[in-house]
């Protein structure tokens, strides 16, 4: 196996273990969307702070949505492209 060959392989291997945290980090959203689904289903007078723990799921699934967005991204950089990177790694130190 040529240098460049395990350049791209390496990068590859990032691109997939992005898309991997992508796809966990959907998941944790898909959970956040169907707490939220029960705490908008809850009606109870005793759970006072129902609407802190609602504010709660909304932030954080937003930042898990914007987590994955942006491993989104570097799954399809490095699995499509990966130029830039690739010149790093083949560069030679002078």
């Amino acid at each position: 196996m040529t240098k460049e060959s395990a350049a791209w392989l390496a990068i590859r291997i990032i691109g997939l273990v992005s898309l991997g945290e992508t796809l966990l980090l959907l998941v944790n959203v898909a959970t956040e969307l169907v707490a939220l689904q029960k705490f908008y289903g809850m009606v109870d007078p005793a759970a006072a702070n129902i609407e802190r723990y609602i504010i709660q799921s909304w932030v954080t699934a937003g930042l898990y949505f914007a987590e994955a967005a942006f491993f989104a991204g570097l799954s399809v950089y490095f699995l499509r492209k990966g130029h830039a990177v690739h010149r790093l790694l083949m560069r030679e130190a002078s």
